[in-house]
């Protein structure tokens, strides 16, 4: 009964409509997402730097055009699943992975046939959980459904909405949507599919969202807490992301830093694994104090020194209040080190603003140091293990830790960051959910535009366990 409490208020909410939308060929749902539609076209239109960036005429051309099959889209949504289509159409296309949606309504259940399937790491998509009851096992290989090739079905029921396509390598990491279908869309269900050459009936079942949840990101990204490990001989530092759902976890977090400094003679002196797989950022100003207590200050300030960290800032009032806010954060979260940058951004904002420019300048050129690098402190091996999920501040600490000296990148690819990053939200006129989109340009910046990093040594296969890391870490070659 509990998974039919959502649809019942959603239902209710279709009922309640004005009589002119029931009216309408497009129905209550589509009437939804065509005025959310249009909000996020406006959000963007004035507060995201890409509609003024003259160096991305993409991002300009797709925020209107793109607006065509969103809305065809819209106006056949008959659920809030067709809904939500028709919105990530739109967001999803201008592949910039910070704008996204944040949905606050979703089904207390979902439907799915009892496996995930993912990427293996060698380009093929195979079953990564299964039931018992599933008729599949991790590993099995899937091929087609309902007659139809999985590349066809991804390009028609995945792509449009969840890939990046300039992002090669994440393609494979949203196929478990595939078989992951909402209660009020039955009609969506694949039924038979070959793995290798066998055929399976789909065994679907409903399942509560957050024990799916949990599955989902146990077989595809790796979960766990803030945490400092010796295992094996290998010190390995895990980092799920850095930002906090609570004080208690940015306390651990100061904790794992504080454990990593009373310990860096050992460390540096053995073997560290950094673990950020599945990290989606958040701060990138915790990910420079990880590795300060590690390197110290020196070689992290002779690395910083040499990139161009010149950026853009998009003038808006949403985005000044948004600075503001953060400056109040960090001011509560005693990360100090930060405010004079966000004076000088609000200061900038307020100078573009008098003079009618959209975008406020932020000169920061390389100022490298004279003279021979510091020493290194660190004798040992270091490795940053990554995923698919490392992204945003994840990557601005990727962009640090593998300019130190003998830094090596392990896993499988990273993630990717268009120029466009430091997220702002607005709230969708349904009600339904939130837009985040990026405030500032980078016009320099380490990495191109949605280029991720490959590893210098690809995981090989099996599950990631601190035990299975450490062994395979210390029969790398040196």
């Amino acid at each position: 009964m509990k998974r039919l409490i959502l649809f019942t208020f959603l239902a209710l909410l279709a009922q309640a409509w004005p009589a002119s939308a029931a009216r309408s060929p497009v129905g209550p749902w589509g009437e939804l997402a065509l005025g959310d539609l249009q909000a996020i076209h406006d959000a963007i239109r004035d507060n995201h730097p890409g509609p003024v960036d003259p160096q991305n005429p993409h991002f300009r051309d797709w925020m209107e055009r793109g607006l065509v099959p969103a809305r065809a889209e819209a106006r056949q949504a008959r659920s809030y699943g067709g809904y939500l289509r028709a919105l990530r159409r739109y967001t999803n296309g201008f592949r910039d992975g910070h704008i996204s949606l944040d949905t606050s309504i979703r089904p207390l259940a979902w439907d799915w046939p009892g496996f995930i399937v993912g990427d293996d790491g060698a380009g093929r998509l195979v079953v990564l959980h299964a039931e018992p009851d599933a008729g599949v096992k991790p590993g099995d290989e899937l091929m087609a459904c309902d007659g139809r090739p999985t590349l066809d079905l991804l390009k028609e029921r995945v792509d449009p909405y969840f890939w990046n396509r300039d992002i090669t390598p994440e393609r494979l990491m949203w196929a478990f949507q595939l078989f992951v279908v909402g209660p009020d869309e039955p009609q969506r269900r694949l039924t038979r599919c070959r793995f290798g050459s066998r055929e399976v009936q789909l065994a679907w079942r409903s399942t509560p969202a957050a024990d799916f949840d949990k599955m989902a990101v146990a077989a595809l990204w790796a979960g766990g807490d803030f945490a400092l490990k010796q295992v094996g001989g290998v010190w390995i530092v895990r980092l799920p992301r850095f930002y906090f759902q609570d004080d208690a976890e940015r306390h651990r977090l100061e904790a794992v830093i504080d454990e990593v400094k009373a310990n860096a003679p050992a460390m540096r002196a053995g073997t560290v694994v950094f673990d950020v797989r599945g990290n989606g950022g958040g701060n990138s100003a915790w990910g420079q104090r990880v590795a300060r207590a590690l390197w110290g200050d020196a070689w992290p300030d002779w690395v910083q020194a040499s990139g161009d960290g010149t950026h853009d800032i998009r003038v808006s009032p949403a985005n000044e209040a948004k600075f503001r806010d953060i400056r109040a954060q960090m001011l509560r979260q005693k990360v100090t080190e930060v405010l004079p940058y966000l004076d000088q951004i609000l200061a900038a904002m307020q100078t573009a603003k008098a003079a009618g420019r959209p975008l406020a300048r932020i000169d920061d050129p390389p100022t490298p140091h004279k003279g021979p690098a510091p020493p290194n402190p660190v004798t040992g091996r270091v490795f940053l293990l990554a995923d698919n999920g490392c992204g945003s501040a994840c990557l601005s600490f990727a962009d640090l830790v593998l300019r130190l000296p003998g830094v090596v990148l392990i896993g499988r690819p990273t993630g990717a960051d268009a120029v466009y990053i430091d997220v702002n939200t607005a709230k969708l006129p349904s009600g339904l959910g939130v837009l985040a989109y990026g405030m500032k340009v980078m016009r320099h910046p380490i990495r191109a535009n949605n280029q991720w990093y490959e590893p210098t040594h690809r995981w090989t296969g099996g599950p990631m366990t601190d035990e299975a890391i450490a062994r395979w870490v210390k029969s790398l070659p040196r």
